[in-house]
């Protein structure tokens, strides 16, 4: 039986996560959460624990306004802190979930080798944690990075929750076929119950079988409230031109995909 502590109780993914290993691994495993922010695991006996997943994080806010220092000591800092506590109190397997955001924005496919840049401080100090427990693996503690692309499904945060909400106002949206990697919330919960049954170290990317564009997306999050998103057509010189000239459309509009073939060399077990 493993025994699972998750960091950032009431954040959306370690809400999930806790939700579907308790229902779903037919009593193999045993799940406690607690916050990361309150300092609440200070007081927890790690000897307790397996695996510890690393939930709890400071995403995309106000960057400008929170400080380069917020992020530092959220992002970097906390989770080398936990992980250290955790491999010295016998924890042998620490699963991080990074983001996609440590390749920064100038990417529109990233394969084997695409060489991590970040530009904003989610992905500076997610990066700077990555390398921080990369360097505290052994062979009796192992590390696990999982690099996310946008998490959708019901009451999601971030990107997905802003197309939720213009779901809820316009029935309408532009119909583009461009791509994007993303995980249901859904997908993202197997595959981290398949990394701990497995005991997986390394690098990772997780993600839907299929590339979906925004507009899909955008129907996806009005059905979750019940509204009808009707797509429209849009014309692609037009697309062209704003995708040159505007970095809210290029997030939005533009490609960002993960090569299927990435993570077969450590074979993947997703």
């Amino acid at each position: 039986m493993k025994r699972i502590l998750i960091i950032g109780k009431n954040s959306y993914i370690g809400k999930n996560v806790k939700k579907y290993l308790e229902s779903y691994s037919h009593d193999q495993m045993v799940v406690e959460a607690v916050s990361g922010e309150s300092g609440e695991w200070q007081d927890l006996d790690f000897f307790e624990f397996d695996v510890v997943i690393m939930c709890s994080a400071l995403v995309h806010k106000k960057e400008k306004k929170l400080g380069w220092n917020a992020y530092l000591q959220a992002n970097a800092q906390l989770p080398a802190e936990i992980a250290e506590k955790a491999e010295n109190q016998g924890v042998k397997q620490y699963i991080f979930l990074s983001s996609l955001a440590v390749y920064g924005r100038g990417y529109e496919k990233i394969e084997i080798g695409t060489e991590p840049k970040p530009e904003t401080y989610y992905g500076q100090s997610k990066l700077l944690a990555e390398e921080a427990l990369l360097e505290m693996e052994t062979e009796n503690f192992r590390v696990a990075v999982l690099r996310l692309p946008m998490v959708y499904g019901r009451k999601a945060k971030g990107s997905y929750c802003t197309l939720r909400k213009l779901a809820k106002y316009y029935p309408f949206f532009p119909k583009i076929e461009n791509q994007k990697s993303v995980i249901s919330i859904r997908q993202l919960c197997r595959f981290l119950e398949k990394v701990i049954t497995e005991e997986k170290h390394g690098i990772f990317h997780p993600q839907d079988k299929e590339y979906l564009s925004t507009s899909v997306l955008a129907q996806k999050a009005g059905r979750d409230i019940g509204r009808t998103v009707w797509l429209l057509p849009f014309c692609p010189y037009l697309h062209g031109w704003l995708k040159k000239k505007s970095k809210f459309w290029r997030k939005s509009f533009g490609d960002l995909t993960v090569d299927k073939e990435i993570d077969r060399w450590q074979d993947t077990p997703f």
